[in-house]
């Protein structure tokens, strides 16, 4: 209802109570159903999450993204796409790159359509990372997003690397 709306009416009347519906109605009962047994009412908050959150709703996503239900997982991952904070980035990382070799690849297309800044976060967490299956899903990441700058001690380091996963996304995202 909000999203239509949001479509129709453009009033400071309307933001008002726009805000006052998000406050006392969706946020409260987001965060009711964030914690639900439910697979459908984790999806709802995030349903809910993604039209508004606040800051300390953080926690909430995180526990979102890890969830068991991919469809849960996946919308929680977008909304920590939006967020712009690190943990949060971090938390999507940790999740996806443990999964399939394609499963990652859909994964990656999903934080390629993220806003470009995300591609400093990712950057930060490939030069950090000591896992080499992490940075391999770091490495497909950035090839989506083909970033202007290349993190060109870290890509040297990583060709040398005995992991053959990780000299492979490596060169790939050198060739792109």
């Amino acid at each position: 209802v909000l999203i239509q709306v949001d479509a129709s009416e453009n009033t400071a009347a309307w933001g008002l109570a726009r805000q006052k519906i998000v406050e006392l109605i969706l946020l409260p009962q987001a965060r009711y159903c964030a914690k639900s047994r439910q697979w459908y009412k984790r999806y709802i908050a995030c349903m809910a999450f993604q039209l508004y959150m606040e800051k300390s709703d953080e926690k909430w996503v995180q526990s979102l993204i890890n969830d068991a239900i991919p469809l849960v997982s996946i919308n929680a991952s977008i909304i920590a796409m939006r967020c712009q904070s690190q943990m949060m980035m971090d938390t999507v990382i940790d999740l996806f790159s443990r999964k399939r070799r394609v499963q990652q690849s859909l994964y990656a297309q999903i934080i390629a359509v993220a806003e470009p800044s995300i591609v400093l976060m990712i950057s930060n967490r490939l030069a950090r990372e000591k896992d080499p299956y992490v940075k391999a899903f770091c490495y497909r990441v950035l090839t989506d997003l083909l970033p202007a700058s290349e993190p060109q001690d870290t890509i040297k380091a990583d060709l040398g690397d005995d992991n053959l996963d990780l000299k492979l996304a490596a060169l790939t995202y050198l060739t792109q």
